[in-house]
């Protein structure tokens, strides 16, 4: 029996029981992945395939989330805050060379000038981060540290509705209210202690951070 396996939206295969077998066994793939045969009438479980002999995810693993081992807590927060730096460097850069390159005439223009790239640089680090966000589920900060975002139900790809649209900006939206949003944002830190590792702004959106 040949063995075709989707994993992430990806397709792969043909295998034999049993490299599928220690492909579930060494973590490359999970039991909650889908599988296909010939025969079959359309893609099902790995662990549901009669003659693969793989056991159904247990519990733990299934309140833990597909799409692969979590994340390590350490490097999430060194990815927030080289996103961070890398933000704040590519802004700095930009006010101080338009404050160069513009006052030598006037340190009016110098300032404008400065104000204006600064504002360019601020929307193409935006578009830069939205569009690997919503391509491979990374911002550079994650990419530097190994770690991606997915879907927290089937370990899809979470595209730009939830990883955009409402992870980022509805999250940021809703940390931005008065009084309430400040709490919600020790919250939404507090919650990466749980055994999940979800934050809320994951919970917002389906998704979970693991080691790509």
């Amino acid at each position: 029996m040949q063995i075709h396996v989707a994993k992430d939206g990806r397709q792969s295969g043909p295998y034999s029981v049993e490299q599928v077998q220690d492909m579930v066994r060494s973590g490359l793939v999970s039991a909650a992945d889908l599988g296909w045969h010939e025969g079959m009438g359309e893609w099902a479980p790995l662990h549901t395939l009669a003659g693969l002999g793989v056991p159904p995810p247990t519990l733990h693993s299934a309140a833990l989330g597909a799409g692969g081992a979590p994340g390590e807590r350490v490097k999430r927060l060194i990815a927030v805050i080289i996103d961070g730096a890398l933000f704040g460097a590519l802004l700095g850069a930009a006010f101080g060379f338009g404050m160069l390159t513009g006052g030598g005439f006037h340190w009016g223009v110098g300032l404008v000038t400065g104000l204006g790239l600064m504002g360019i640089a601020w929307l193409a680090f935006v578009v830069l981060q939205c569009y690997l966000l919503a391509d491979r589920g990374q911002t550079l900060g994650k990419m530097a540290m190994g770690l991606r975002i997915v879907c927290h139900a089937d370990g899809a790809n979470p595209g730009f509705v939830k990883a955009v649209l409402l992870r980022t900006f509805l999250w940021a939206v809703i940390t931005a209210i008065p009084f309430v949003g400040p709490v919600l944002a020790l919250v939404d830190a507090l919650f990466v202690f749980r055994e999940d590792q979800r934050c809320l702004h994951d919970h917002l959106a389906g998704t979970r951070v693991v080691v790509a």
